[in-house]
């Protein structure tokens, strides 16, 4: 588990984020290499594309196994699958660490350090998502960053835990089917960044915004409850 600048000292609320689309614009960028990754495949790639989207958030190597399980109807040895997962790994991180960050990510990091925990909870595999952190200059803001393998709801429910916090306490913000399902599982409230991949998926979900410009205002409205 990746640690940032450590636990707020009085802690009231706690704020999880996933990273993929709602700090950084990457959600084009993993959707296009898993079309180029899978692109011998075209007659199933409308499947492909929609279970990646659907679980933007879960691990890029459950998604190879449901594909090829699932979708492909193919074995999937763990050195194929390791293979896979380097590979994208390869196109990926090069074009994520120059990809745009959400519109108002600085501005709510900056505004909310100390104020309360703010843990990144990511499908991204450990070591890389601290190196994009690192990277883009957003690893001090956080108290803790968790990708993969560790599952999201474990790492929500420990994480409360430690704080002395009930579920009602923190949010969770994602773009992704399984961020959602996670906070559900946890009973943390859900709070969605749009998307034009996701906007079909979210759109009845009563907290969502565009981008983080919002975010202090339904934090707001979620905490009021």
């Amino acid at each position: 588990m990746g640690k940032g600048d450590g636990m707020a000292q009085s802690v009231e609320h706690m704020i999880f984020f996933d990273c993929d689309g709602v700090l950084i614009e990457t959600a084009d960028i993993k959707t296009t290499t898993f079309k180029a990754i899978f692109s011998e495949y075209p007659q199933h790639m409308a499947a492909i594309v929609a279970h990646h989207v659907r679980y933007a958030g879960i691990s890029r190597y459950e998604k190879f196994r449901h594909i090829y399980k699932h979708i492909l109807k193919k074995p999937l040895s763990d050195a194929q699958c390791d293979a896979l997962g380097k590979m994208f790994s390869k196109e990926v991180v090069t074009q994520v660490l120059q990809a745009p960050l959400v519109p108002g990510v600085h501005e709510f990091l900056r505004q909310h350090r100390g104020k309360q925990p703010m843990i990144v909870i990511s499908g991204t595999p450990q070591e890389e998502l601290q190196h994009i952190l690192e990277e883009r200059g957003l690893s001090s803001y956080f108290d803790h960053i968790i990708g993969s393998p560790t599952k999201k709801s474990d790492a929500m429910r420990m994480l409360l835990t430690d704080a002395g916090l009930t579920a009602d306490a923190a949010v969770m913000i994602g773009d992704g089917e399984s961020d959602r399902v996670s906070a559900k599982e946890v009973g943390v409230p859900f709070i969605g960044r749009i998307t034009n991949e996701n906007h079909e998926l979210f759109c009845e979900l009563p907290y969502l915004m565009e981008d983080l410009t919002l975010l202090d205002k339904l934090l707001d409205e979620v905490w009021r409850q």
